[in-house]
């Protein structure tokens, strides 16, 4: 400590000797020393009378948050802390006179004890502190313990949580609305009207703030929209043409302004999922479009017995199943069958520089495993892709296309007709006979149907995958939270959980899911899930303790109710966090609080001109002065006279140069 520093911790022990017993009280410095937080002590007018080591480190390192007045030699000590706070102008101004704000009221005797926690960042990183004020009982005037505490951990932590939970309630939402809208597309007795218009009462429960969203669909003349929408300024749009030259916009607007994000106040995810839904709307027109071609096709395609039964089977896989694999395999089995002269069938897809062999019938193996991946630009597949229009040869003798390996095959004559998917040919089917001249203009046009509808196929396949890739997104963030995460349904009952609750609960999977929450052995917080199901966030925090688990701890638990695309509450989300070190460290605290003033040893701690601020309750038992005949005295209150004057001199040098004193005095 620096010169001219004065803080006395003075045992005031009686003895039966006539050697003199005084001296300064290590055990109790070591002990405010030891404490982990930045700890100090102010008398009635506010001036800073201690500080421990931890202040010290604190000041050096953070400027005290308060201003470069207290970063001194002396960490402040003499200094009047009001004042700093109330003067000078730091990014913290407002929390620093709201810290003396609340000082003044407790030496007021209006308020027993401060707290506030506040933020101090740097340019390099974000800090938070926690400041705590309290008044030492027994004391008149009063003496304050000031404590500072770095939470930027915690805060840290809160944050995260925060993000968490907003996360994972934001891909509950999208995954609800694109589940829901996928139902709506699926239903074949709904006009389009009837799918546009629900769709787009659907649209505002998806975005991050649905209270305030509204939706319309654009398609071709016609408008959908939801009750609340008009233009403003924060728009979200996608927009699309259909094959047959249709417009199709799908528009999200709120109807306030919120806070800047990555696209205006729309979320990266939220630009994904509009793009997504529109391919949906996209496909699902697409799809209507091509079943009203189907009706004159199927007519007309139908006198060819068989022909009706191909369209029939692959329509019906295609709207049934969103594998891909099943649909590819259910159509070249339904063309193998039911075209007369066809002896082989295949499909191919493109994968990067190569057309995959994907399904086929009527090839033997040591075929398949000749052209099972067919290098770009050989054979008649890639020439079907490359050029994207239907080939038919007649006559294999007269072409140079197909390779010697069809040849060996016995083919002799050959349809192949791309699949296209956006315009562009991504694959071919094949229709191979071993007669000349075998097929002719409605064997074309069928393969064009089955064509057409494996691009539906290849769409949804790729809609179940974005959906699938969002879930996944979901289960990531969900499994690999450092929270415990569960969901509940309307009945409370668990139906999902991750694993860091399992840790917490010292539990396992089975245990926990499906567990009902209104059966636990500790329904401490049972009110707040209630709270849930009316539509309101909850906290609650408290010592737990586990039904299915050995865990004993004290937690943290957020609930938020989730909502269904219609807004209505369909059960809610806990995030769980073990605060049991953080309760020990607060216990903590308050122990090294208590001890100072139950301590047997007598401790007086003095101002830097000697005069006696504070006293525990043990210098009142132990000397018979009460507290108010002490405050404001000088320790020379306990002189016996039974010591040298060198020996006092010591004592008090040995103080203000920052040292420890020990020795034995004999007070009065």
């Amino acid at each position: 400590m620096s010169d001219g520093v004065l803080k006395a911790l003075i045992t005031t022990d009686p003895v039966e000797t006539d050697e003199p017993v005084s001296g300064m009280d290590s055990l109790t410095k070591s002990m405010l020393d030891g404490l982990p937080v930045g700890t100090a002590m102010l008398d009635h007018s506010g001036k800073i009378i201690f500080v421990n080591e931890a202040w010290r480190r604190y000041a050096e390192v953070s400027h005290l948050v308060v201003s470069d007045h207290l970063v001194v030699s002396n960490h402040g000590i003499g200094m009047n802390y009001l004042e700093v706070c109330e003067s000078g102008s730091t990014d913290s101004q407002v929390e620093l006179r709201e810290i003396a704000n609340g000082i003044r009221e407790i030496i007021s005797g209006h308020s027993d004890e401060f707290h506030l926690e506040y933020p101090c960042h740097s340019p390099s990183e974000k800090r938070w502190f926690s400041v705590r004020a309290t008044r030492l009982g027994g004391n008149d005037p009063p003496i304050l313990l000031l404590v500072y505490n770095d939470v930027t951990e915690q805060k840290l932590l809160e944050e995260e949580r925060e993000k968490i939970k907003d996360e994972l309630g934001q891909r509950v939402k999208e995954l609800t609305a694109l589940h829901k809208i996928s139902q709506v597309l699926q239903d074949t007795e709904k006009t389009t009207a009837e799918v546009l218009g629900e769709i787009t009462y659907i649209l505002p429960s998806a975005w991050q703030h649905p209270e305030i969203t509204a939706a319309r669909i654009i398609f071709d003349k016609h408008e959908f929209t939801t009750p609340n929408f008009y233009p403003t300024p924060w728009i979200q749009s996608a927009d699309f043409e259909t094959r047959d030259g249709k417009r199709l916009v799908v528009e999200v607007v709120y109807l306030a302004e919120r806070p800047y994000e990555h696209e205006g106040p729309f979320l990266l995810e939220e630009r994904s999922l509009i793009n997504s839904l529109s391919e949906m709307l996209n496909a699902y027109l697409e799809r209507k479009l091509i079943q009203g071609e189907l009706k004159e096709d199927v007519a007309r395609l139908a006198k060819k017995t068989g022909y009706g039964e191909i369209i029939s089977t692959v329509t019906s896989s295609v709207h049934r199943s969103i594998d891909l694999q099943e649909v590819l395999e259910n159509a070249v089995e339904s063309m193998s069958k039911n075209i007369d002269k066809a002896d082989n069938v295949s499909v191919y897809l493109v994968e990067g520089k190569e057309a995959v062999l994907q399904a086929y019938r009527g090839y033997s193996a040591s075929y398949v495993e000749q052209v099972a991946r067919i290098p770009f630009p050989k054979g008649a597949s890639w020439r079907t892709i490359i050029d994207g229009k239907p080939r038919y040869v007649p006559d294999v003798e007269k072409d140079n296309i197909i390779g010697p390996a069809g040849k060996l095959a016995g083919t002799k004559s050959y349809l192949s007709m791309p699949i296209k998917l956006e315009g562009k040919a991504v694959g071919c089917i094949h229709v191979h006979s071993f007669q000349v001249n075998a097929f002719d203009e409605e064997e074309l046009k069928l393969m064009e149907i089955v064509a057409q509808q494996i691009e539906v196929a290849i769409k949804n396949a790729q809609r179940a995958k974005v959906l699938s890739e969002r879930e996944g997104q979901y289960r990531v963030l969900f499994e690999q939270s450092s929270f415990g995460v569960f969901i509940f349904d309307k009945e409370f009952n668990i139906t999902q959980c991750n694993r860091r609750l399992v840790e917490i609960m010292e539990s396992d999977f089975n245990r926990l899911r499906g567990l009902n929450l209104l059966e636990l052995r500790d329904r401490s917080f049972t009110p707040a899930l209630y709270r849930v199901l009316e539509g309101q966030s909850s906290y609650y925090e408290g010592f737990y303790e586990a039904t299915t688990g050995k865990a004993k701890l004290w937690l943290s638990l957020r609930l938020s109710p989730l909502r269904d695309v219609n807004g209505e509450v369909v059960g809610g989300m806990g995030i769980v966090e073990d605060i049991s070190e953080r309760m020990q460290n607060e216990k903590q605290l308050h122990l090294h609080k208590t001890a100072l003033e139950a301590a047997a040893n007598g401790i007086v701690i003095t101002d830097r001109e000697g005069t006696i601020v504070w006293v525990n309750p043990a210098v009142t038992h132990l000397n018979g002065y009460c507290a108010e005949e002490l405050i404001g005295k000088n320790p020379r209150i306990f002189k016996s006279g039974k010591q040298d004057k060198d020996l006092n001199q010591n004592l008090w040098n040995t103080i203000i140069s920052g040292e420890v004193w020990k020795g034995e005095m004999v007070n009065r």
